[in-house]
């Protein structure tokens, strides 16, 4: 009996770490969810990198997840500027962080 528990939660785990969550976006593309949470605007798999967005405010980010693990916002350099970057209608748009009157 002792056995059959273990295997049976032995199998358990392994379900529940093979498992991949998705969702579906606006636009009907269906996404890979990393951490349960971020879809996958792309990636590579093989070195766990990948660009992400926050579902509730669409800000694009980095994001590896092997070893340490990281997040960055994703910048984008523009006319000298920098800016940031949010995921609207299938597209990375910049977004500027301060607005100055010039």
């Amino acid at each position: 009996m002792r056995k059959f528990l273990i295997f049976i939660l032995v199998a358990l785990i392994l379900v529940s770490c093979c498992s991949c969550e998705s969702m579906v976006d606006e636009q009907g593309i269906e996404r890979r969810l990393v951490n349960g949470y971020f879809p996958v605007i792309s990636g590579d798999i093989d070195h766990s990198r990948f660009l992400v967005y926050d579902p509730s405010t669409y800000i694009v980010y980095y994001m590896g997840i092997s070893n340490a693990g990281y997040m960055c916002p994703y910048l984008i350099y523009l006319n000298g500027k920098l800016y940031g970057a949010v995921f609207e209608n299938g597209e990375i748009k910049p977004i500027p962080y301060v607005k100055i009157n010039e």
